[in-house]
């Protein structure tokens, strides 16, 4: 017998999702069936609080570089609501064991892929009897394809070096333009006002050690989304982002 385990939690009474937790539990079945994993599903109504804190405890226990993304934001329903409570009211959760221990939780968000219940379902039908790390676009497989493709960011552009040194920290990558200008760029999922703060000590320590001139540094922000009101704020401190 497979000691994987899948718990799939929710809200019957829910009607923004409620049609569709037949599919999700026969989904659920079929991979049962195929790969003979225990099955369980709980409506929110059978929860006790203190269950349904043991629940919350495990999602935030998986290694966060491996479940993602648990909280709810930019429109996307996640595990948790943004007050951290378990999210049954507005999408069911799916938690998979391996050997009792919580190693998927889904939905979830990993980078900028999005993992609804099915398309974790179809993962580990996919993958299994291998519990294969779930895939998105990360800050780091962003920072790779900058660094082989710098004319993702403009024409001209050429690598020099990643991970440099500032006398206020490191900067992710430092390329040199068309005209002989260096570039210092930081990779960021969203650019928000910490990011230009950053990117701004970084520009400043760099320029103290390397003594260059203001006009011959470059400073921006590589990211894939953009936090309202930054751009204005960005273009007012000299700062470019680039939406990738």
């Amino acid at each position: 017998m497979s000691k994987l385990d899948l718990e799939l939690f929710y809200d019957k009474e829910t009607k923004s999702y409620s049609s569709s937790i037949g599919a999700l539990i026969n989904q659920c079945y079929r991979l049962q069936h195929k790969h003979r994993v225990r099955f369980e599903r709980f409506e929110s109504k059978e929860l006790r609080q203190r269950q349904t804190e043991h629940i919350v405890s495990e999602i935030r226990g998986i290694i966060p570089q491996e479940r993602g993304s648990i909280v709810t934001s930019r429109g996307s329903m996640l595990p948790l609501s943004k007050s951290k409570k378990l999210n049954l009211g507005n999408t069911p959760v799916l938690l998979v064991k391996s050997k009792k221990k919580p190693v998927y939780v889904f939905p979830c968000r990993v980078g900028e892929t999005y993992y609804d219940i099915p398309s974790g379902l179809s993962h580990l039908e996919n993958n299994l009897p291998k519990l294969v790390p779930l895939s998105g676009e990360m800050e780091t497989s962003l920072a790779e394809r900058l660094k082989e493709s710098p004319s993702i960011l403009e024409p001209g552009l050429v690598f020099i070096a990643e991970e440099v040194d500032t006398s206020t920290g490191k900067a992710d990558l430092l390329f040199r333009d068309a005209l002989g200008r260096q570039v210092m760029v930081e990779v960021e999922r969203e650019a928000t006002d910490a990011a230009l703060g950053q990117i701004l000590r970084l520009g400043a320590g760099y320029e103290e050690i390397a003594k260059l001139p203001k006009d011959m540094l470059r400073i921006g922000i590589a990211c894939s989304r953009i936090h309202k009101y930054v751009s204005a704020a960005a273009k007012k401190g000299g700062i470019e982002i680039w939406k990738v």
